[in-house]
């Protein structure tokens, strides 16, 4: 029994490793991702409802707020180096709507965008402007409990959905 579990344990560990690879973290990619589907941003953003972006190849998840609209494409690393790479949607423009945001007075420009970067510590968060409302961020940030926690939830609700085919993507939001 003992080594039926441990090999249950040590498959679904590599099955989690490969579906949680499978993300973008290239900012050209994210960018291209946007433009190839633009319309259907637009029509989300117009009519709040994205469930057709949850259907677009390369975003993770959808996560509508009061004031923004965070669609996750992907993230990478462990520890004290993990990243999160996606676009929000800002009906107002605001660079710090995203609840990981810097403060507005932080933001210095840097290359295309505005970069915030934590005195004394390692956070880092950058964003620029896609036009439309529509924002590509970075988040660099210090791991902790809660970000571990939820990153395991993310790949474990891809794995079931994958695997069993009929968890819908509102169950974990």
């Amino acid at each position: 029994m003992k080594k039926a579990l441990l090999l249950f344990i040590s498959l679904f560990l590599l099955i989690s490793a490969t579906a949680c690879s499978n993300n973008l973290t290239d900012k050209r990619d994210i960018i291209s991702l946007y433009e190839k589907n633009e319309e259907t941003f637009l029509q989300a953003a117009s009519s709040s409802d994205y469930s057709s972006v949850e259907k677009i190849s390369g975003v993770q998840t959808v996560l509508v707020w009061d004031t923004y609209v965070d669609i996750q494409c992907g993230g990478a690393g462990f520890g004290p180096s993990t990243h999160y790479y996606g676009i929000f949607y800002s009906a107002d423009d605001n660079l710090c709507a995203i609840d990981v945001a810097g403060p507005m007075d932080k933001l210095v420009e840097y290359n295309h965008g505005y970069l915030y970067q934590e005195e004394n510590g390692d956070n880092q968060y950058y964003v620029e402007s896609l036009g439309n409302h529509f924002i590509i961020m970075r988040h660099i940030f210090k791991t902790d409990k809660h970000i571990i926690l939820y990153r395991i939830l993310q790949c474990t609700r891809g794995i079931l959905q994958t695997l069993l085919g009929f968890f819908p993507l509102t169950i974990w939001n």
